[in-house]
């Protein structure tokens, strides 16, 4: 990774390192440009970032961590260097950056809480819980100290344009296909992010439209098949234009979260699905939107499954209805077609239809148990014929006289018709 990274590591003071705004874990649609040093580093937007991460990232684990054991730099922050600030954005290890901010902070409140149990002198509360409070404070300045200056690697790259080429490479090996994943739709933003820029350097002042070549190149970079990076790409891309589409749309206290998007892997994914909402293009039209919209996301969802009242109640549904397409092309029923997106106002809801076609499903006909039953016979070993004979023998005579009284009833039924 040499070309990507600098051999040496280095020491850069704490003050001087900026969360990256560009982070995908933040799952936003932001693009700062990493040149513009001015929003780069801006006080309210690194503030704006802090918030969100501590939403997205859950720190408070690591933070234990660290005030319990101390600060142990056992893997290497990455950060780029702006050749026009003082300052350099974390590429790699936001998750120790923004810990170690909060940590910071809670020097003030920990000080706070120490002058207050020392100010009514020692009577107020009990030796251990000061000298316990005292250690608290120092444990938390000792961290502090140890992390004034950062031991960091620093991404090899001159300018914004080429960080946003070596970061692509180099965070879809360490996230994309690595142990350190971002959720489904961070990550597969990124990699739109990433299409999107290639096709305006290619085709400048021209619509976005899918291109094979350019899909190719973002596969090869992400080391991904060409039809998974497709997949992704066009999942991204209708979820995001879903959501800035009908996110003033949802009821009061909803709101859109990654995993909604697992909603719109499942459309890209099956094939009788992405067929019933004709998808073709780069995302859905309004109509087939406001239908999605009406089904999964026009009532409240609830804190659980049992509490949402939409048509789908979950979006594993989808992988249901597809389901139900198969079994209806091989068992002649129409259960999916119950689910009609030219009039999906009056659509039943996926609990009622599902509970028919599990009915349906449980309900054997004799025809079927028999083929499964000589389906298991032929699949006997012959060598269990000769190791297990005296038993198999009793079965098969039972199963020999039940077959003559099915046969004799058939015969008996046939003679009276005729």
């Amino acid at each position: 990774m040499e070309k990507y990274l600098n051999k040496k590591s280095e020491l850069i003071k704490f003050e001087h390192i900026y969360l990256d705004p560009n982070n995908p874990r933040l799952g936003t649609d932001r693009d700062v440009d990493y040149s513009d040093a001015s929003l780069l580093f801006d006080p309210d937007l690194q503030a704006e970032i802090q918030e969100i991460l501590e939403e997205v990232y859950k720190p408070e684990e690591l933070i234990e961590s660290i005030l319990s054991q101390g600060w142990m730099p056992i893997d290497n922050v990455i950060v780029w260097k702006h050749p026009d600030h003082d300052g350099a954005i974390v590429v790699e290890g936001n998750t120790r950056i923004l810990s170690l901010r909060i940590i910071r902070e809670k020097l003030v409140q920990e000080t706070k809480k120490l002058d207050r149990m020392t100010s009514g002198g020692t009577k107020r509360y009990a030796k251990h819980d000061i000298d316990s409070q005292k250690a608290k404070v120092n444990q938390i300045k000792t961290i502090i100290e140890d992390t004034d200056n950062l031991q960091v690697v620093t991404l090899n790259a001159s300018c914004g344009s080429e960080v946003e080429e070596k970061l692509t490479r180099l965070l879809a090996v360490r996230h994309i296909n690595g142990a350190k994943k971002w959720s489904n739709y961070a990550q597969d933003l990124w990699l739109l992010n990433r299409y999107t820029d290639l096709f305006d350097k290619k085709f400048p002042d021209t619509d976005l439209r899918w291109e094979q070549e350019i899909i190719n190149q973002v596969s090869s970079e992400a080391s991904i098949s060409p039809t998974q990076t497709k997949r992704k790409l066009l999942a991204t891309s209708c979820f995001s234009h879903f959501r800035a589409e009908f996110e003033d749309s949802l009821p009061e206290g909803e709101e859109f979260k990654p995993t909604d998007y697992y909603c719109f892997e499942l459309l890209v994914q099956k094939p009788f699905v992405r067929k019933q909402f004709q998808l073709d293009g780069l995302h859905l039209d309004s109509e087939m939107e406001k239908v999605i919209f009406d089904w999964i996301f026009k009532h409240p969802r609830g804190s659980s499954a049992e509490d949402n009242k939409n048509v789908f109640y979950r979006h594993e549904n989808f992988a249901v209805w597809d389901k139900m397409s198969r079994y209806d092309d091989t068992h002649g029923t129409n259960f999916a077609m119950r689910f009609n997106v030219t009039d999906h106002e009056n659509t039943p809801k996926m609990r009622e239809v599902e509970a028919d076609y599990l009915s349906h499903m449980n309900r054997s006909k004799p025809q079927d148990v028999l083929e499964k039953l000589i389906n298991t016979l032929n699949a006997v070993p012959a060598e269990s014929l000769r190791t297990e004979g005296e038993f198999i023998k009793e079965q098969l005579k039972m199963l020999q006289d039940q077959s003559q009284k099915f046969l004799d009833m058939i015969e008996a039924a046939e003679d009276r018709n005729n």
